[in-house]
């Protein structure tokens, strides 16, 4: 049966408001934005980067930081898998601010680790919303997966007194195997024991298998790590004591396998092999995040005793 004609042009009526709604709404709108996180399974501990791309939808160049007058301009919040919400720490936390020209598109990324209390393994959901001028314009919610990992070794190193105060004289040195399917990667975490507090996990790179796979610590206290990230390459990494990597380096076993070795003036460096330089003409290399929380003892404390930041 055919609508009346009064209904169908209160049909249309209704039809051509909404489009006006949405047209306007999208007029107003001054930026579109996805949403993503840059891996969606992590270790413990290990860096949890929130990707938002941002695009000025206005004729005029848009500020982050003003246009977050009313409300942030990103918000995030962690729940559990059990819909329990997961407090946040006493680091302060704010969007990153940037400055998008006209139709510009740009991603932002920020760290959340330091701002909320993930110090267990599990499921998590991450909702992130982006607001427009105090407008929600985007919002998702992402699924974080976070494991321990396999422990593979442990190392400690003595810091120089003069570079430390006398509760703060050791680092411990974790490594750790991250499997993902067929992938499986090396990570460091740094700690202070005496001062219960986690400076990070961080990614080494691929990794094959323990007979590979070499430590060393300096007079510095510094960890040498060299692996053998492939067939014919090894991945040779200096991890400093307050969790920062120094730009890493890459060797074939051309000629000879490559290995760590303490020279005469007690530098450690890595001898043999050839060093294969990459693209741009520089070798890979990492920039962790800043230093992190206190993890969990055993038994687990209640809460974090301090921050390594």
């Amino acid at each position: 049966m055919r609508d009346p004609p009064r209904n169908r042009q209160v049909k249309r009526a209704l039809l051509l408001a909404a489009l006006a709604g949405f047209a306007a709404a999208r007029a107003t709108a001054q930026v579109d934005a996805e949403i993503a996180l840059e891996r969606e399974a992590l270790l413990l501990y290990e860096p949890i980067r929130v990707l938002v791309q941002l695009t000025n939808l206005s004729p005029k160049p848009l500020d982050l930081a003003r246009a977050a007058s009313e409300k942030p301009w990103l918000e995030i919040f962690v729940a559990r898998a059990d819909d329990t919400a997961v407090p946040r720490t006493a680091k302060p936390w704010s969007p990153p601010a940037a400055l998008l020209l006209p139709g510009q598109k740009r991603i932002l990324e920020t760290n959340i680790l330091p701002a909320f209390q993930i110090r267990e393994p599990g499921d998590y959901r991450i909702h992130v919303r982006v607001n427009d001028h105090g407008r929600p314009a985007a919002a998702r919610t992402l699924k974080l997966s976070v494991e321990r990992g396999t422990t593979l070794r442990q190392q400690q190193a003595l810091l120089p007194p003069a570079e430390t105060s006398a509760d703060s004289r050791t680092r411990l040195y974790t490594l750790l195997l991250h499997r993902q399917g067929e992938t499986r990667e090396l990570f460091v975490r740094v700690e202070d024991p005496q001062q219960e507090r986690v400076f990070g996990a961080f990614r080494l790179g691929p990794w094959v298998n323990s007979a590979d796979l070499e430590t060393k610590v300096d007079r510095e206290g510094s960890l040498h790590v060299l692996q053998r990230a492939g067939a014919r390459v090894f991945r040779y990494s200096r991890v400093m004591p307050n969790g920062k990597i120094q730009p890493q380096r890459v060797f074939s076993n051309i000629g000879s396998p490559p290995h760590l070795a303490l020279l005469g003036n007690d530098a450690i460096e890595v001898v043999g092999g050839e060093e294969i330089v990459l693209e741009k003409g520089k070798p890979e290399g990492l920039i962790p995040t800043a230093p992190l929380a206190s993890p969990p003892r055993s038994p687990p404390s209640p809460s974090p005793k301090g921050n390594g930041f």
